[in-house]
């Protein structure tokens, strides 16, 4: 079985922010999701019709952190860089995943931190609202965080990075405070997760 999207591709060169939430709530709808949180990514692509590997793209920031390209008779076949942390890979794959669904029409897309390509930063928001969506933190009561352990009990609840955490909690203001998130993976590592 190969991915085919069921959505349109997205038209719109530099999509807002509120689209990318909306569309990763309507795709979490499309695929049964509801809010909670997706505890192997990578099977839940393959799951779809992706094909999903890891290659040694290399360790620099200006190094590849994935790809995702359309083979004429596999379909989606997505790249991660194995030489990134394991705990941003979910994120990758689903920065690559939002590629599949809303750029297909792209014969392929390379992806590099802080590329500023409308597509790269409409599939980075995408990706955040996806692994994080906002019924979860308001089902969860979180107004606002400020507090080293109940970051650290956020990135183990989303399995997401520290630093995908705070793009999502700064986007919807919701941090309160000053907090050290270099800190904050070796802290979820320290209360055992």
């Amino acid at each position: 079985k190969t991915a085919h999207s069921p959505f349109a591709p997205l038209e719109d060169p530099a999509p807002k922010e509120a689209l990318a939430a909306e569309l990763a709530g309507r795709t979490r709808a499309y695929y049964g999701l509801g809010n909670a949180p997706i505890r192997d990514m990578k099977a839940f692509l393959e799951q779809h019709g992706y094909y999903v590997f890891t290659v040694p793209f290399g360790r620099s920031e200006n190094d590849l952190s994935g790809l995702i390209f359309w083979h004429p008779r596999l379909g989606a076949i997505i790249a991660l860089n194995e030489q990134q942390a394991p705990v941003r890979r979910p994120f990758t794959m689903a920065h690559e995943f939002a590629h599949g669904l809303y750029h297909y029409n792209r014969q392929a897309i390379l992806c590099r931190d802080g590329l500023s390509d409308p597509a790269e930063k409409f599939a980075d928001s995408f990706a955040s609202h996806f692994l994080i969506p906002t019924p979860a933190l308001e089902r969860m009561g979180i107004d606002s965080v400020s507090d080293a352990d109940e970051i650290a009990g956020l990135v183990r609840y989303f399995g997401v990075s520290p630093k995908a955490l705070q793009r999502r909690l700064e986007a919807e203001r919701r941090i309160k405070g000053k907090i050290e998130w270099k800190g904050i993976l070796w802290r979820a590592r320290a209360l055992g997760y």
